[in-house]
């Protein structure tokens, strides 16, 4: 099992650093490899103005030291372990391209990242890396909110609309069964339009297909009702609260350039907004799992 953590010495990836660090020692098979992306200076001549730059070799040597001294310096704060760890430099620009590169080249299963924010009409124009990353990725996406702390992740919340749970938790429980945690598939309604009704012969249905692969005390079911239609936002909100999860998994579907205009994402709102960790899987994923 392997993660790709993108770091850039900010708060945000030192909170990505330790959420990492701290899974790799829950899920002893898991490799880390962090990933630093950045523009080399690539002088003409050896020399400019009698100033003699450092060669790319000797640039790349210098960031990758710097990068080693950042993650080990974060794992002596938490008395963290580092095993399995590697670190690589990408000589580019854009972020969030080398990301999803090095998730495809290296067949990661995960890629963790921090956050710090960002406003909705930068995330509109611009785009945000780890939005960017979440859509492009070939593996799930975690996200750290800014000020993580290390916390167990002995329960873990998975938001779903119900239309595939089975396929969904398939997904979660073959990359986190390691962790041994306990399931909480929540589902917020009511919606428009409502893809499935959770009627108690619905719900009993679904928990009798997840007994197939998960011990009945390993899961359950919670349906979460919010005073009015489609406030997924106060739903999702409401639903932490009353799971209070280490980790929170969101399903999302790939969306063009006039959805992302016309419409906003739950899931990117959450991974910019909220204190917990949040895994974003796109559906897309999820055609590789049987069941």
């Amino acid at each position: 099992m392997k993660a790709i953590v993108p770091i850039d010495f900010s708060l945000g990836s030192r909170a990505a650093v330790k959420f990492a660090l701290n899974l790799s020692e829950l899920l002893p098979e898991m490799e880390l490899e962090f990933l630093y992306c950045n523009t080399l200076v690539h002088p003409s001549h050896a020399r400019i103005h009698t100033i003699k730059l450092p060669t790319a070799a000797e640039q790349r040597n210098k960031i990758l030291a710097e990068m080693k001294h950042f993650v080990e310096r974060t794992a002596a704060e938490r008395s963290l372990v580092l095993k399995g760890v590697s670190y690589h430099f990408e000589d580019r620009a854009k972020a969030a391209p080398a990301i999803i590169e090095a998730a495809q080249a290296g067949k990661a299963n995960l890629i963790v990242m921090g956050t710090t924010g960002s406003s909705n009409l930068r995330r509109i124009v611009m785009g945000s890396t780890a939005v960017k990353v979440m859509e492009g990725a070939p593996c799930a996406v975690i996200t750290v909110p800014l000020g993580y702390r290390i916390r167990s992740i002995k329960e873990i919340a998975v938001g779903s609309e119900l239309v595939n749970p089975v396929k969904e938790m398939r997904f979660v429980h073959n990359l986190l069964s390691g962790l041994q945690a306990h399931y909480t598939i929540f589902h917020v309604y009511p919606v428009f339009p409502q893809k499935v009704v959770p009627t108690k012969t619905y719900m009993a249905q679904i928990e009798e297909k997840l007994r197939t692969f998960l011990d009945a005390g390993r899961f359950s079911l919670l349906l979460v009702k919010t005073k009015e239609e489609n406030q997924l936002s106060a739903g999702l909100e409401k639903g932490i609260k009353r799971i209070h999860p280490g980790l929170l998994v969101m399903f999302h579907r790939k969306r063009n350039w006039l959805d992302k205009i016309l419409s906003r994402s739950e899931t990117a709102s959450l991974v910019f907004h909220t204190k917990v960790p949040v895994m974003s899987v796109r559906t897309d994923l999820l055609k590789k799992v049987e069941g």
